[in-house]
């Protein structure tokens, strides 16, 4: 039986200086798979035609699980390689590969729901016209509603993602009861997770400059941090009778 434990605001300063930790214990072993992980979504998306980026898509969850269960193994003491990276899509594919549809379904309605509302096809037309800073920020105005709107539903969904995955690398758990764990669990810990995200965003800046060789640091930790938060937020022990807990959701 899950549970979820609430977090300090401040607790995710603590899940990426743990995640930092795995990360220098076994530093080649997570460049060498995030690297595979980019370059294969990369070829993906770039080698096969019109269905490569939807293929690429589902196959996210799966790819980050099989790195949740990297961490795992390196965290019993155990060493880790590349063959982790497909581990969890032997395990539990279909599953996992459901949940990136799911994935790709809310950005398509996303895309689709931006180009009912001709954006930015508007701002395109008012940037190539006659230069009048005016009309360009009378058309940004005029689009910033729906365009809030679509960054918050890509950003929900990935936020989403984030607990689901290493819940279905760890549980057999389908996707619709993954989502409606991550969800408890993000709203339990709204204010930790947002302040957990901008660190991460403020390092992945850092790790930009001056040649985003600091990169080869930051996606590992990114990664590592996805199962140290998860260890953190969610507790696997009987909880006690006085916790809450989404009904039907073991």
């Amino acid at each position: 039986m899950m549970r979820v434990v609430d977090q300090s605001a401040g607790a995710g300063w603590g899940w990426i200086k743990e995640a930092f930790a795995l990360f220098k214990a076994q530093p080649m072993a997570w460049i060498g798979l995030t690297s595979s992980w980019i370059l294969l979504t990369l070829a993906l998306y770039n080698i096969i035609p019109v269905l490569g980026s939807s293929i690429a898509t589902m196959l996210q969850p799966g790819l980050f699980a099989g790195m949740m269960l990297a961490a795992r193994e390196q965290q019993e003491g155990r060493r880790i390689n590349l063959s982790f990276l497909f581990a969890a899509l032997r395990l539990n594919g279909r599953a996992l590969v459901s949940l990136g549809a799911i994935v790709l379904l809310v950005n398509t309605l996303v895309v689709l729901l931006m180009g009912a509302l001709d954006f930015p096809g508007e701002i395109a037309m008012a940037a190539n016209g006659t230069p009048d800073p005016r009309a360009l920020a009378e058309a940004i105005s005029n689009k910033m509603g729906p365009f809030l709107l679509a960054f918050t539903l890509v950003m929900l969904i990935n936020a989403i993602v984030w607990f689901a995955t290493p819940l279905m690398a760890f549980h057999p758990m389908p996707p619709t009861h993954a989502i409606r764990w991550s969800c408890y669990a993000l709203v339990a810990n709204a204010i930790p997770m947002l302040l957990f995200s901008l660190m991460l965003f403020s390092l992945l800046l850092l790790a930009a400059l001056p040649w985003a060789l600091g990169l080869l640091i930051w996606m590992p930790v990114y990664a590592l941090s996805n199962y140290t938060s998860y260890r953190q937020v969610f507790d696997d022990t009987p909880p006690p009778a006085a916790t809450a807990t989404p009904t039907g959701s073991s």
